[in-house]
């Protein structure tokens, strides 16, 4: 299985399963495969504590992910699923436990709410892990990636606007509309991208006639429903408006 979305540590519990399986599907008379069974069976019948060995912590990752019950009928019974059979549901089960923690995080921390779409949260969910949308058209096209950094960059709250200073100072200095620079005035306010906003009107209009009233996840596709085409034409214009930003900013600090 591809390392992919999935961290080291679901990865390793990937190849022990994988590795342990391996073991108890050889022949009976393999030497390993009754040196597997002679350690497992103190450990998943008398419950015994034995050394940290590896058939030892392969056996705990049968434990982790809910297992013992189906390793230990196999075991008994002498039936085993294939190996094809046995990499697709462990895969799953790996997957699930990552999508678990991608869930975690990105109910934690709010900046994350563009990553939902890495998986999907709904509970039982078994569909595969894809990355967010903007990492996708990278990949893609990768003379967009300066683009799809923007992109992520303000998606994520990575940007330096103002409001993240306190009081007069989070005020838009760039206009005259003594607003305090969010996100949103950024996108849909600030005078100084009027040439761009009327472009990326154009694309807006397009879903907002098919019912998509919320510009910005329209601009940030957090629905998935832009095609890739248009996530391109969005992501060429916000990030000229982010660079024109930048140099006004410069341009007013007199460097």
């Amino acid at each position: 299985m591809p390392l992919g979305m999935n961290s080291m540590t679901l990865r390793i519990d990937y190849d022990m399963l994988l590795m342990l399986f391996g073991l108890l599907t050889l022949p009976i008379s393999n030497i390993y495969k009754q040196l597997t069974i002679t350690r497992l069976i103190p450990i998943i019948f008398f419950k015994e504590t034995t050394w940290d060995s590896p058939i030892r912590q392969m056996w705990d990752r049968v434990r982790k992910y809910n297992l013992t019950e189906l390793l230990t009928n196999m075991i008994v019974n002498g039936i085993y699923l294939t190996k094809g059979s046995w990499k697709r549901f462990i895969k799953l089960e790996v997957n699930d436990k990552q999508r678990a923690i991608y869930r975690t995080t990105c109910n934690t921390y709010r900046r994350h709410d563009v990553c939902l779409n890495i998986c999907d949260v709904k509970d039982g969910a078994t569909g595969p892990l894809r990355p967010c949308v903007w990492w996708t058209l990278a990949k893609m096209k990768p003379e967009l990636l300066t683009q799809c950094k923007t992109m992520m960059r303000l998606a994520t709250d990575s940007h330096d606007f103002r409001v993240k200073n306190d009081g007069i100072n989070s005020t838009c200095f760039l206009c005259d509309m003594f607003e305090i620079e969010t996100l949103d005035h950024f996108l849909f306010s600030c005078t100084n991208f009027s040439d761009e906003r009327i472009k990326l009107a154009k694309i807006l209009d397009k879903y907002s006639s098919n019912g998509l009233t919320d510009n910005k996840n329209i601009i940030f596709n957090f629905n998935g429903n832009v095609t890739y085409s248009d996530m391109a034409g969005i992501s060429n214009i916000i990030h000229v408006m982010y660079i024109k930003r930048a140099k006004l900013i410069s341009q007013y600090a007199g460097n």
